[in-house]
């Protein structure tokens, strides 16, 4: 017989399958990465021909899909320069382990250096894995918010778009 009290009684998560466990720490190590700035970090966490898909990229004069380690490197030692200190909270994980693929949701704020605005971004990432790194992984996010935050679409293009050195 179920009571009341039954209904009100807290309810344990289902232990995480390995791959989730595996998922969840690649993941975790990621976020660090990119909080805390370190290159070497969010590169260990993908593989030698990972690809990385920004969709709404383009809209911001950016790149829409990174090919490879080396791509990826180029694009992020650029966009972590550029980017002011991120801290993400509101971490919510989500795995299809029959399918491979885990899903994440997170909150982003940095206060912009220079200016007196905050960027602030819900993103929701797509990614799946081969071994313990990250062989695809898709990101999405609201292109305008970072328009806002940085001042406008030219301003937000080069924080994550190295220009070419005038001669």
């Amino acid at each position: 017989m179920i009571t009341s009290a039954t209904l009100l009684a807290p309810v344990s998560p289902p232990p995480l399958a390995p791959l989730a466990q595996t998922a969840q720490r690649v993941f975790q190590h990621l976020i660090q990465g990119f909080q805390t700035a370190d290159l070497p970090t969010v590169l260990a966490c993908f593989t030698e021909e990972a690809i990385i898909e920004y969709p709404y990229a383009p809209q911001m004069g950016t790149a829409a899909r990174l090919d490879g380690k080396p791509a990826i490197r180029q694009y992020l030692q650029h966009a972590l320069q550029g980017m002011p200190p991120l801290v993400f909270s509101q971490l919510y994980l989500a795995h299809d382990v029959a399918q491979g693929i885990h899903w994440a949701e997170v909150h982003c704020e940095a206060p912009v250096p220079g200016t007196d605005r905050t960027y602030r971004q819900d993103y929701v990432m797509r990614f799946e894995l081969r071994g313990e790194q990250i062989q695809h992984y898709r990101e999405y996010w609201n292109q305008l918010a970072g328009r806002e935050a940085f001042g406008g679409p030219e301003e937000a293009r080069q924080v994550f778009t190295p220009t070419a050195p005038t001669v």
